[in-house]
């Protein structure tokens, strides 16, 4: 795995920025937050900035998510198909 340099923090952010802001809601999966928590906690900070639905996933084989996902999210959704669908077209209105 590579480290971040600064530079490339900033471009991330700022894809991450332009991946959101046009969008009804933003799926936040939130399996890989303690290994991903900067990334995920931007993904989150940029939805609630533009007023975007947030859906929280729990991926298999979890039972708990973090908090921070919790707290943020519209909606809680399991890992299959027909409820992470149905939580898009609900909160894409």
């Amino acid at each position: 795995m590579t480290l971040l340099t600064q530079n490339n923090s900033r471009r991330l952010e700022s894809a991450l920025e332009r991946q959101i802001k046009p969008v009804n809601a933003a799926i936040i999966i939130s399996g890989m937050y303690v290994h991903y928590r900067r990334w995920i906690q931007h993904e989150v900070d940029v939805a609630i900035r533009y007023n975007k639905q947030i859906i929280g996933v729990i991926p298999r084989g979890h039972s708990n998510i973090p908090s921070e996902v919790t707290s943020a999210a519209n909606t809680i959704v399991h890992w299959n198909t027909k409820s992470i669908v149905s939580a898009i077209r609900e909160h894409s209105l």
